[in-house]
């Protein structure tokens, strides 16, 4: 869990290595650390791989831009994966 941030852009992006069994999902959270519909857990399309530029997307939507300026949280569930950074574009 990311502390709240704030960002601009519309697109997220995750420097991630989950080598050749690993996997990622992403969620992001509202101020109060409620999942927002349309980017939940059950939502998010599984990452694999070895990327500093590893687009994020929620059932093929990589549009983030909905949540520019509001304060949010990202919660990561991951199985053999390490992150090493994240940014919105």
């Amino acid at each position: 869990m990311t502390p709240p941030v704030r960002f601009e852009g519309t697109k997220l992006e995750l420097n991630l290595d989950t080598g050749a069994g690993g996997v990622v999902w992403v969620e992001i959270l509202d101020a109060g650390g409620q999942p927002v519909p349309g980017f939940t857990l059950l939502e998010s399309d599984p990452l694999n791989g070895n990327s500093v530029r590893m687009h994020v997307s929620w059932k093929g939507n990589q549009d983030v831009s909905s949540l520019a300026g509001r304060t949010i949280r990202l919660h990561l569930k991951a199985r053999s994966a390490k992150l090493f950074a994240f940014q919105f574009r």
